[in-house]
């Protein structure tokens, strides 16, 4: 009852300054909006982004067939590609210079000629012009590999070769066909916003010291155990009504989860103990809000960025347990509540499939709630 009356007393402190909580609340959904303005174009699918210019010079009906195989390639009932037809090259290369396309498919004058040719071994070609480190060029040719088997020519480019012996065949995984950077970013978003609660607990626990509130609530012999899980249990709420908020406009704005919903909560929920714990920590060496406030935003930062929340990491691995490959990012709680979060919301992943990411968000969350217990105790209420 102790632990649930410093809960209730710190969500009344926090609901009579909106400016601290209500930031904690809108914040993800924020990021999810700036996402979605961003990277939010999806209604075409893979269209909206690999724009393919073909430029047909043959003089027979095979290079307007091969454009339209282009333009009729599908994935998950949307089309991979949009297809503009146009007859000068320096206007097709100004346009993939500029990145207003992906790349432009040249169809030479003899294109027919040769196909009809082809079984006396003399082989079809076009050409691909575009940028070589765009990763939208690299993917946009990879997948008009399949077209090119599939129309029945070996196609020679300046960007791959592809013999005719090898056949290629493509296989996606069910519903990432109209994926997005939005889709992909709000997972990210998520943990982001229940990060933030690193600053929460911080400048509860920091008031809590100034203002004298602690030294009050010692003389009632609460504990210091039911002190600081009271503040934990305040962050979890917040947590979970942030995720409700947040979820809800990715959902307004196009967003669709094949996921559980109580388990995105449950990870959620997991991940607000380790930020609780955190800013416990921090509460430790600061002295009034503005400390916490740099001080948070030190812890913050690296747990986000380093996470791969918002963008991949590059791979840094430690060792192999058990066929799993544990990287230095697996020291944060971030790192798995990341891919928790995606598995479960874009793959629709159940709790078996995620077992490893769980059971690390377990750990670290009660490793990192324990320490800002203890240190919290010992550096702070042993003083009033």
């Amino acid at each position: 009852m102790k632990t649930l009356s410093v809960a209730h007393k710190t969500l009344l402190e926090l609901w009579r300054e909106p400016a601290l909580s209500g930031l904690f609340l809108i914040f993800p959904a924020l990021l999810v909006a700036i996402y979605f303005f961003a990277f939010g174009q999806t209604d075409k699918g893979l269209a909206s982004m690999l724009k393919i210019i073909v430029i047909d010079q043959d003089t027979g009906p095979s290079g307007a067939q091969f454009a339209e195989a282009v333009r009729a390639q599908e994935l998950d009932g949307k089309p991979v590609f949009t297809v503009e037809t146009m007859t000068d090259r320096h206007t097709a290369e100004t346009t993939v210079w500029e990145r207003k396309a992906t790349l432009s498919i040249i169809i030479p004058p003899d294109f027919s000629q040769t196909l009809q040719a082809n079984e006396a071994g003399s082989p079809a070609s076009t050409q691909l012009l575009g940028e070589m480190t765009s990763d939208n060029f690299i993917f946009a040719s990879s997948l008009l590999g399949a077209v090119v088997d599939q129309f029945g020519q070996g196609a020679v480019s300046e960007a791959r070769q592809s013999s005719q012996s090898v056949a290629l065949t493509y296989e996606f995984l069910p519903g990432t066909g109209t994926l997005s950077d939005l889709q992909i970013g709000i997972p990210g978003c998520i943990v982001f916003g229940i990060t933030f609660g690193v600053l929460i607990a911080a400048t509860v626990a920091v008031r809590m010291r100034a203002s004298g509130a602690l030294q009050r609530l010692r003389l009632t012999r609460v504990r210091a155990g039911d002190l600081l899980i009271g503040i934990a249990l305040a962050d979890m709420a917040l947590t979970l009504i942030q995720l409700p908020v947040t979820y809800g406009v990715a959902v307004a704005l196009g967003f669709r989860s094949p996921g559980a919903v109580w388990l995105m909560l449950g990870i959620g929920a997991l991940l607000s103990l380790s930020a609780t714990g955190l800013g416990l920590i921090t509460a430790c060496f600061a002295r009034n809000d503005g400390e916490v406030a740099g001080l948070s935003s030190a812890v913050v930062l690296p747990l986000v960025f380093l996470s791969g929340a918002l963008f991949p990491m590059p791979p840094l691995p430690l060792a192999t347990i058990g066929g799993v490959v544990v990287e230095l990012y697996d020291f944060m709680p971030t790192t798995h509540a990341v891919e928790a979060l995606r598995r479960v919301m874009i793959y629709g992943d159940g709790p078996q499939a995620i077992g490893y990411e769980l059971l690390g968000l377990v750990v670290l969350s009660g490793l990192y709630l324990a320490s800002g217990i203890f240190l919290y105790r010992r550096l702070q209420l042993r003083r009033v």
